[in-house]
């Protein structure tokens, strides 16, 4: 299992991509507990909206990668799990994914559950689509979860104009998990 300074160094930075405005994300902006959802069988789907499985990982890190004009923003999560969290992880969003179109948390609402082509990243992987709906304005967020080793990687994409592209543009994908791997061994 990764440490915080092994984190520290695994995580991409505007070193590794282009273009972006890129931005630790503050750890008090990470629920340290589950935010429940409306629907139990949502609820590892509200948690990893908050990048997060539900199991308190060991360490975690996280940053933000803006576009030039502030529409479309990615995030790259790190959590640093027992290999059996982690893997508990994966299965809880794959049932979810199953059993779940929509939810509320304390995000908002978030309908349009869809489960995406599997990215074959890591150890094993999944992905996903859902809408965000703050108060009829809908922000479409893909999310694509690796598990490498007893590492979760979150990659989040949204852009707050409704519009446009919301995958995690695949330099951000393959810069993380090179480094990452390169880091881990």
């Amino acid at each position: 299992m990764l440490s915080a300074a092994q984190l520290k160094q695994a995580i991409i930075g505007a070193g590794d991509v282009k273009g972006y405005e890129v931005e630790d994300m503050p750890d008090e902006e990470w629920p340290t507990k589950s935010v429940p959802a409306s629907d139990d069988a949502c609820q590892p789907l509200a948690d990893m909206v908050m990048f997060s499985t539900g199991t308190k990982p060991k360490a975690r890190i996280a940053r933000t990668f803006g576009d030039k004009k502030l529409t479309a923003f990615n995030f790259v999560a790190l959590l640093a799990q027992e290999q059996a969290d982690a893997k508990k992880g994966l299965d809880g969003l794959r049932t979810s994914l199953d059993k779940c179109e929509k939810f509320d948390q304390a995000e908002g609402a978030f309908v349009g559950v869809k489960t995406q082509p599997d990215p074959k990243l890591g150890d094993e992987s999944l992905a996903y689509h859902l809408i965000e709906d703050n108060d009829g304005e809908e922000v479409p967020r893909s999310f694509t979860v690796v598990r490498s080793g007893s590492t979760l990687v979150v990659f989040s994409s949204m852009n707050v104009t409704g519009k446009g592209k919301t995958e995690t543009p695949a330099a951000i994908v393959e810069a993380q998990m090179a480094k990452l791997e390169k880091v881990a061994g």
